[in-house]
């Protein structure tokens, strides 16, 4: 918070007055509100939605918004007229959602040739 005493700025002020300038858009809080408001949103928002929930400037809104997106906290898009916000949603590993893998081989003592998955037993259709 940077705070500037009037008397150096006017050299007519009898009356100390301080005015304190802070920049919110560095602020943890209001960080986290913005966030707040865009992952809790079903639908796109845009600057003046978040800048009307936050009570703060239009180009406030819009500063803390675009550094969570170069921080990669949500999603932005740039638009004709403006910006749109998006919640980040994580993608899905495709990994999970694929098979087994399916082999063909010959199993021991049954001359047969049929798919199978590396997780069965080898020897299945053998008897001892």
């Amino acid at each position: 918070m940077t705070c500037v005493d009037t008397r150096d700025i006017y050299a007519f002020a009898y009356i100390p007055i301080s005015v304190c300038m802070r920049n919110i858009t560095d602020d943890p809080q209001v960080q986290s509100r913005a966030l707040q408001l865009v992952s809790d949103s079903t639908h796109p928002v845009t600057v003046g939605f978040v800048a009307f929930h936050l009570g703060v400037h239009y180009l406030t809104a819009r500063t803390i918004l675009l550094t969570l997106l170069a921080q990669g906290r949500i999603n932005g898009e740039r638009t004709t007229r403006s910006w749109i916000f998006r919640k980040k949603v994580e993608q899905q590993s495709l990994v999970g959602a694929v098979a087994q893998p399916t082999s063909m081989i010959v199993a021991k003592g049954t001359g047969s040739i049929g798919p199978t998955r590396p997780d069965q037993e080898m020897n299945r259709g053998r008897r001892d």
